[in-house]
C-alpha cells in the first residue's frame, strides 16, 4: 500500500493500479468530465449537419497517441475503401506537416483549435479517431462522442471506452489493419446515422 491522499482520474485507470497490485490509503477517483468551454456549444452542435469529415486527434510529438500508427491505419483504410475519396481528414491537436494518405486524400493538420473552433468542428464531423497507449482514458474521443461523432478508438488493459458509448468503437486490434477495420465500421454507422 503507497502514500495518502491520492487522486486517482478515472475508474479505468483506478482498474488498472489494483491489476498492478497498486493501491492506496486514501484515495479519491473521478471521471472524466466534459471541458466547461465546450458545454456551451453541446445544443447548438446536435443540430448542424454532418459532414463526410473523419477528424483525428494527432500529435505526432506525443508517443502515447501513437500518430505512426493511426496515419499507417488511415492509409490502409484509404487503400481498402472505395469511398474514401468522399471524405477529408483533418487532424487537431497539435500542428504537423500535411500528410499523404494515397488516392489523393491527404491528411490536413489544424493544429490546435480554440475550444469554440473545435466545438463546430466535432459537431459537423461524422467519424473522430483518437489513440492512446495508456490506461488512462484522454479526452478526445470523449469528447467527439459528446458531440455525435462516431469514434474509433483503441483500448488498453482494463479501458475500454466503448464500455461508455455506444458511439465509441474500439479497434478489435492496435496495429494498421485493425485500424482501418474500425474506421470502415465507424464510416458506415455514420452512413446509417443519415449523412
Amino acid at each position: 500500500e503507497a502514500g495518502d491522499g491520492v487522486i486517482v482520474n478515472s475508474g479505468f485507470l483506478a482498474r488498472y493500479l489494483q491489476a498492478q497490485g497498486i493501491s492506496f490509503a486514501d484515495a479519491r477517483v473521478f471521471e472524466p468530465q466534459l471541458n466547461p468551454g465546450l458545454r456551451p456549444h453541446l445544443r447548438a452542435g446536435m443540430a448542424m449537419p454532418r459532414q463526410r469529415t473523419v477528424v483525428v486527434y494527432g500529435r505526432p510529438g506525443t508517443e502515447r497517441n501513437a500518430f505512426p500508427l493511426l496515419v499507417a491505419g488511415l492509409q490502409q483504410w484509404v487503400a481498402q475503401s472505395n469511398d474514401s475519396a468522399q471524405w477529408r481528414v483533418l487532424s487537431v491537436g497539435e500542428p504537423h506537416a500535411q500528410v499523404d494518405l494515397g488516392r489523393g486524400l491527404q491528411l490536413e493538420s489544424l493544429g490546435k483549435l480554440p475550444l469554440e473552433a473545435y466545438a463546430r468542428l466535432l459537431a459537423s464531423s461524422a467519424v473522430g479517431v483518437s489513440l492512446r497507449v495508456s490506461p488512462h482514458p484522454s479526452y478526445p474521443p470523449l469528447e467527439m462522442a459528446a458531440f455525435g461523432c462516431r469514434v474509433v478508438t483503441n483500448r488498453y488493459a482494463t479501458k475500454d471506452l466503448s464500455a461508455l458509448c455506444d458511439r465509441i468503437v474500439s479497434a478489435d486490434r492496435l496495429d494498421p489493419a485493425g485500424l482501418a477495420a474500425a474506421i470502415t465500421r465507424a464510416c458506415g454507422l455514420a452512413e446509417d446515422d443519415g449523412l
